[in-house]
């Protein structure tokens, strides 16, 4: 269950703005990095780390979209990030493009971390007008795990969406 806020909103110059903030399960909250800012955390994986660096690199105005998974701690209210969702958007498009949790966290912890940001993720692409949300992974063995623990399907490569894929790019999608 979750409550809270998802704002989606056009600017005058095409920009779109995706305003979250959402509360989980009481203890957990999702936020948009345009509300939140960008929170300190030393316990990211490293590939995660470097995600986040170079979606910030320019402030966040290029590529800057980020949904932060904070776990809030009763009574004090201390608000520590647990994951982090990195997304890409365009007209009618949304595509995850790196998702994780930290590494303090039990395995099966950091799969309910990773579900709750595609669940918030699938829900602002409803929102946003798409009737999937695309998750880009970049092995094979990625996207077999995806598609076990998230539900999520292969695009097939001949598919036109699929064109720009490098390398061992594998693209999955949920509706």
């Amino acid at each position: 269950m979750s409550s809270g806020e998802l704002r989606i909103r056009k600017a005058g110059d095409g920009t779109t703005r995706i305003d979250v903030s959402l509360r989980i399960l009481g203890d957990y909250l999702i936020q948009s990095s345009s509300l939140c800012g960008h929170p300190d955390q030393d316990l990211w994986p490293e590939p995660l780390t470097r995600a986040i660096a170079l979606r910030r690199a320019d402030r966040g105005e290029q590529k800057g979209r980020i949904l932060y998974l904070f776990r809030e701690a009763w009574p004090s209210e201390v608000r520590v990030a647990v994951g982090a969702l990195l997304y890409h958007l365009d007209d009618q498009l949304i595509r995850v493009v790196n998702v994780g949790a930290t590494t303090d966290l039990a395995p099966a912890t950091r799969t309910v971390v990773i579900v709750r940001l595609l669940d918030c993720a699938q829900q602002i692409a409803r929102a946003h007008g798409c009737d999937r949300l695309e998750w880009l992974v970049h092995s094979a063995d990625a996207a077999k795990s995806a598609c076990a623990s998230y539900e999520f399907q292969r695009v097939r490569r001949n598919d036109r969406r699929c064109r720009s894929l490098r390398g061992n790019d594998v693209l999955l999608e949920r509706r």
